[in-house]
């Protein structure tokens, strides 16, 4: 990736809201925080020369159980804020442990070929947009499998980054 811009840290009352945001159903949250991630990705230049944003997808059991996509919401708002289209230029083709259930050191493994990009990315800059960024291995397999379709350019938008060194504690197995 190109670049990479997190609206907050991950902790304190931004991890209770994530975890209501992904897991309790407050999927009305999904406007807020993308008005906020629009907001800061604008004032780091994101949303120049952008020609989409894309969400890092969930699985489709996850989805399921939820009721709706976490990162789709978010990337939808953040494409309506900064005026770009949200495409489904990436699909989750691989079930995997939520990585939050994965040590760190195995957390790319886990994720390696669980996307698959459409070759309508060809030549285009993108924004990719995720909830939270712990080790950066699902960003790094969106973003590469967005690579390998031919994307120029890609650059990352998430809400909340884990602090330096890891989560403060560990997080629960819902997380994904």
């Amino acid at each position: 990736m190109a670049r990479t811009v997190a609206l907050t840290p991950y902790e304190g009352v931004v991890r209770r809201l994530v975890h209501a945001f992904k897991f309790r159903g407050y999927d009305l949250l999904a406007a807020r925080c993308g008005s906020l991630m629009a907001d800061a990705g604008r004032v780091q230049g994101l949303g120049a020369s952008l020609d989409a944003v894309v969400a890092v997808p969930s699985t489709a059991r996850r989805n399921r159980d939820r009721g709706y996509d976490p990162g789709a919401l978010l990337a939808r708002e953040v494409a309506r804020r900064l005026g770009a289209p949200c495409r489904g230029l990436l699909s989750r083709i691989r079930e995997a442990p939520p990585q939050s259930t994965v040590p760190a050191p195995e957390r790319r493994r886990n994720v390696r070929g669980a996307f698959a990009a459409s070759r309508r990315a060809l030549g285009l800059r993108l924004l990719l947009v995720d909830d939270v960024l712990t080790t950066g291995a699902t960003a790094f397999e969106a973003a590469r499998a967005l690579r390998l379709a031919g994307a120029a350019h890609v650059d990352l938008l998430v809400l909340a980054r884990t602090p330096e060194g890891g989560p403060a504690r560990r997080e629960p197995q819902e997380d994904a």
